[in-house]
């Protein structure tokens, strides 16, 4: 049997200094040599794993840094050691301090949840990081190592995906609102600022052909105070262009373009849309911004499907102008309308086909994931890949929605009139939208009448203004939030509240909140993401049930919406 051993040798000499002997000493090293290979072993796997893994002491000064780490943020071990990480890896947290973070992992001995850093670089990254206590000998506390996880590139294609989802779910309310009238004013009011909100634009316009010549007839932003409706305009530069050509124009960059001619102060770019319908122009959408970066190829393919629409509602407004109400005009409005609601059913239909396929793709890698590590993942691990799977399946149910253009036009031209029960459907609602509270540790209490509160509705739609209702107070309310849903009956009136100890909007803001593609924007709600379309959706289901729009909101307080409806006779 072969083992290792550490030999030491002695030549041992008598009285007189004269040698005598030599004397050997052998020591059984296996035990040594076993707990080398292994701290080798755990030295190489640290510096291997794809994660940046960082020591530092108590007081935040970098004590290791492996190679992983020199990946990620781009700096060398030598570089950072002995410095502060927060010098190093600048760090945003979601939503606590530093100071309360660090007060957690001591309590807990761990810390864990999503930060944003920068590298070396400049580069944004999304990490997913887990911090925990390092003890010494006598239990104290002697420093901390974390491990971060990079999920940038995930976090950037969920978003992405979002976004799409997102860009759908608008073009179906805006093509829901646009149709829903043929007076061309409302028509153009709507399209504009569709076009405003969904490109982002600062300034814009849109200009009719009329009587061989080119007529202002809607503005917004800047160009207010320049332009006057029904006042006629020369078209010059990238407008001229579009015309000629015929062709959409994105100008990224005007100060680029020798053909652009400036009409308004700072303008970096400008998206102009020739209004086609059945190869014949007629009219001109012009949108401009201020900023460098917002008109950008994606967006601006986004935009041509939406000037479609525009483009099509446009025309069936003005041959309703025209027409007026004489049945022989009015049908062949209707068999063009009818051939264009065709057209836009494919068109939906095939952009919502093209996220099918990749949500798919990702929930079936997420499934085999779970699979994988089913019994080796944490809860926490598992509770990620759940909150995933969910949200993956409201993605779907989104795009199942998009797709089913015959439930959309039968409920604005079929309404139904079956018997509705408010109190179980306020139990739906309330079950649909638990989860979004949930996420934001909110209160939600409800008060429900024990009456009969029957109504004669379109069940699907009244479900839809309840849940809008319910998700809009728990989007304005912060985490920890209380959101209250009530129920109850007076009389012949059906009453239902839903109030919330939110944000509260501004009384300079409350006038408008009910008009399409108007957002009530203080400084706590400008970031949170909408397309102003709720509430004016919700306001005209109530309206086509005959009933009546509730609302109350104190800035900083909170808000009530709510509406009143009509039992069933008899009940």
């Amino acid at each position: 049997m072969e083992f290792p051993v550490e030999v030491s040798v002695e030549l041992v000499r008598d009285a007189d200094g004269n040698p005598i002997h030599i004397q050997s000493l052998l020591r059984d090293i296996t035990e040594r040599k076993q707990i080398e290979q292994q701290l080798a072993y755990q030295a190489s796997l640290l510096q291997n794993v794809s994660d940046a893994i960082i020591s530092t002491s108590m007081n935040n000064v970098i004590q290791s840094w492996n190679a992983a780490a020199e990946k990620v943020y781009g700096w060398k071990a030598s570089e950072v050691i002995g410095k502060k990480l927060a010098e190093v890896v600048p760090t945003e947290f979601a939503s606590d301090s530093e100071d309360f973070i660090k007060q957690q992992y001591i309590v807990r001995g761990h810390w864990r949840s999503e930060v944003r850093q920068r590298a070396r670089d400049g580069r944004r990254l999304t990490m997913l990081s887990s911090v925990s206590i390092l003890r010494g000998s006598s239990n104290e506390l002697i420093g901390t190592v974390t491990i971060n996880h990079d999920i940038t590139a995930r976090k950037q294609a969920e978003t992405e995906l979002q976004a799409r989802v997102v860009q759908l779910a608008s073009l179906r309310q805006v093509d829901v609102e646009i149709t829903s009238s043929l007076k061309l004013d409302d028509v153009l009011q709507v399209a504009l600022n569709a076009a405003h909100l969904l490109s982002g634009a600062d300034d814009g316009y849109i200009l009719l052909h009329e009587a061989d010549e080119m007529v202002v007839r809607q503005v917004v932003g800047r160009y207010q105070e320049q332009l006057t409706p029904s006042e006629p305009m020369t078209p010059v530069g990238i407008i001229q262009r579009a015309i000629l050509a015929q062709e959409p124009q994105l100008i990224a960059n005007t100060a680029a373009s020798p053909d652009y001619v400036p009409h308004l102060p700072g303008t970096q770019a400008q998206i102009v849309f020739p209004l086609m319908s059945q190869d014949r122009m007629i009219g001109v959408l012009n949108l401009e911004t201020a900023a460098h970066d917002v008109f950008t190829p994606q967006k601006f393919d986004f935009l041509r499907i939406l000037v479609w629409r525009i483009s099509v509602a446009l025309e069936n407004a003005q041959l309703y102008q025209v027409s007026g109400l004489r049945l022989a005009e009015l049908q062949v409005l209707y068999d063009q309308v009818k051939t264009l609601e065709a057209l836009k059913t494919d068109m939906i239909r095939m952009a919502s086909h093209d996220l099918r396929n990749p949500v798919g793709i990702v929930k079936g890698y997420l499934e085999i994931m779970g699979e994988d590590l089913r019994g080796r993942a944490t809860p926490a691990e598992f509770e990620y890949m759940e909150t995933m799977r969910r949200s993956i399946q409201r993605m779907q149910n989104i795009l199942n929605d998009i797709l089913s253009v015959q439930r959309i036009e039968e409920m604005a031209q079929h309404p139904s009139g079956e018997m509705v029960d408010l109190v179980l459907m306020t139990g739906k609602a309330l079950s649909d939208t638990e989860e979004s509270a949930q996420r934001k540790a909110q209160t939600v209490k409800a008060d429900i009448t024990s009456a009969q509160c029957f109504i004669e509705a379109d069940g699907a739609q009244i479900h839809e203004a309840m849940v809008n209702l319910m998700d809009n107070a728990s989007k304005y309310t912060p985490e920890r939030g209380c959101v209250d849903v009530r129920l109850r009956r007076e009389g012949d009136t059906i009453i239902f509240e839903v109030q919330d100890n939110g944000y509260g909007i501004p009384l300079e803001m409350q006038a408008r909140l009910f008009e399409p593609f108007y957002r009530a924007k203080s400084k706590e709600t400008r970031d949170i993401e909408g397309t102003g379309l709720g509430l004016h959706l919700v306001k005209n289901i109530i309206d086509r049930h005959h009933g009546t729009m509730l609302f109350k909101s104190e800035y900083g307080k909170g808000s009530l919406f709510g509406f009143t409806l009509p039992a069933f006779p008899g009940t």
